[in-house]
C-alpha cells in the first residue's frame, strides 16, 4: 500500500504549493495527490470523507510540480467571456418535467427556475446536434465540456443531472455544476441529497473536459487530450446582469455559504444576495476583496461545523480573510442547531427562521480559537 504525506509547513503540495490540508502518495514513479484548492488540471473532482469540502485528485510524476494532465500540454482554458457566449446557447435547453418536480419538491418555483435558469444535461441526439451547431459558428477550444475526439469531431461531455450555471460578479456563466442523477435519485429513495460515506458517487460534478489518465497496467493513454479541466470558483447569486449598470463594489448586504445551488436557493428565500463556494475555502481572496465594502456580510455555512474541524477551520480562514479587508463591524456568522436543519436553505424552507441567531464574527473566533 502506498504511504500518504499529508502537507506541512515543511512538505508543501507538489500542485499548490500549499502548507496544508492536501495529501499525496509516494507509490514511484506516479504521485497521487488530492489537493484541496487547485483544480486546473485534476483528472477528477470528489469530496473526502468526513469533509464538505472539494478535493482535486491530480497524478503527476516524480519530482514535478505540477499536475501530469497539463505537463502533456492541456488546453489553456478560454476567458470568462467566451466561455459565457458558448455557455449561453447551453441555457437555451429544457429542463426535463422529473428535474421540475423535483426541484418543486426542495422548495423551487416556476419563476425562480426560468431565473437561475437551470437545465437538464442533454441526451445523446440533442447533445450532438448542439455541438455540431456550435462547431460551425463558435469557437469551442478551451471550453470546460468540449473535446475533439480521434475522429476529429467537437463532443460534448458530461454527467446525467441538472446543470447549475456557475456565475461571476457580473453574471457570466463561468462554468456548470451538476447535480448528479444518481443523488438526485437517491433523494427520491432517502429522501434527503446527503451521501453517506459508503456511496461511490458524488452529489455534485464539475462539467469538465479534462484530459484523463487511463490505466492499462504498465501501460496507458491520455483520454480527451483536446479538452480542459473547470475552472472552481464562487458563485455569485443575485447581483446583476452583465447588461445593467451596477456598482459592483457597494452592497450592502451579502451571505456566503456552501454550494451553488444553496447560494440561489437562500437567496430567493432572503432576497440578500449570496456567494455560494463549491467547497469550503474556494476563492476566499475573491469573495474577501469583493464585499470589502458591504454593509453586513453573514457567512452562513451549514451546521455540522460543530462536529467537522475541518470545516470549522476553512470557516475561521474565510472569516479572518474577510476581517482583513472588512473589519470586525458588519460581520457576522449565522447559527442554528443541526436539528432544525443542515443547512440554511433547508433551515428557511422548513420555516425555523426565528431559530438563526447572528453571532459577531470576532466573538465566533474567540470562542472557538480558529485564526485568531
Amino acid at each position: 500500500m502506498p504511504r500518504w504525506i499529508r502537507a506541512t509547513n515543511n512538505k508543501h503540495c507538489p500542485v499548490c504549493n500549499g502548507k496544508s490540508w492536501c495529501s499525496w502518495s509516494d507509490n514511484g514513479s506516479l504521485r497521487y495527490v488530492t489537493c484541496m484548492r487547485n483544480s486546473l488540471g485534476a483528472v477528477k473532482s470528489f469530496v473526502p470523507n468526513n469533509m464538505s469540502a472539494t478535493a482535486y485528485l491530480h497524478i503527476i510524476g516524480d519530482g514535478e510540480s505540477k499536475p501530469y494532465t497539463q505537463v502533456l500540454k492541456q488546453t489553456n482554458i478560454a476567458s470568462i467571456e467566451r466561455r459565457h457566449r458558448v455557455y449561453g446557447e447551453l441555457l437555451k435547453l429544457s429542463l426535463s418535467a422529473f428535474h421540475k418536480a423535483y426541484l418543486f419538491e426542495r422548495g423551487w418555483s416556476i419563476k425562480e427556475l426560468d431565473e437561475v435558469q437551470y437545465v437538464s444535461f442533454p441526451e445523446t441526439h440533442v447533445r450532438n446536434e448542439l455541438v455540431s451547431n456550435l462547431a460551425e459558428s463558435t469557437k469551442l477550444e478551451g471550453i470546460p465540456g468540449f473535446f475533439i475526439d480521434t475522429t476529429n469531431t467537437w463532443r460534448f461531455v458530461g454527467g446525467d443531472g441538472i446543470l447549475l450555471p456557475v456565475r461571476d460578479e457580473q453574471n457570466h456563466v463561468t462554468g456548470f455544476q451538476i447535480n448528479t442523477q444518481d443523488a438526485i435519485l437517491r433523494y427520491y429513495r432517502s429522501g434527503k441529497l446527503d451521501v453517506d460515506k459508503t456511496t461511490a458517487y458524488p452529489k455534485y460534478i464539475w462539467l469538465s473536459s479534462a484530459p484523463v489518465i487511463v490505466d492499462k497496467g504498465v501501460s496507458g493513454y491520455i483520454k480527451r487530450k483536446t479538452g480542459v479541466g473547470a475552472e472552481v470558483r464562487p458563485h455569485f447569486s443575485g447581483f446583476s446582469k452583465p447588461e445593467d449598470e451596477f456598482d459592483f463594489v457597494h452592497v450592502k448586504e451579502v451571505i456566503i455559504t456552501e454550494g451553488i445551488l444553496k447560494a440561489d436557493r437562500i437567496r430567493f428565500s432572503t432576497g440578500i444576495p449570496t456567494i455560494g463556494q463549491p467547497g469550503v475555502g474556494v476563492g476566499n481572496n475573491i469573495i474577501a476583496k469583493f464585499v470589502a465594502d458591504a454593509n453586513a456580510v453573514i457567512v452562513a455555512y451549514d451546521a455540522d461545523w460543530r462536529k467537522n474541524d475541518h470545516v470549522k477551520l476553512a470557516m475561521g480562514r474565510l472569516l479572518t480573510e474577510l476581517s482583513s479587508l472588512h473589519g470586525n463591524d458588519g460581520l457576522f456568522v449565522a447559527v442554528w442547531d443541526e436539528e432544525f436543519g443542515k443547512g440554511l436553505d433547508d433551515v428557511l424552507q422548513n420555516g425555523f427562521y426565528e431559530q438563526v441567531t447572528f453571532a459577531m464574527a470576532k466573538d465566533w473566533l474567540n470562542e472557538h480559537g480558529v485564526c485568531k
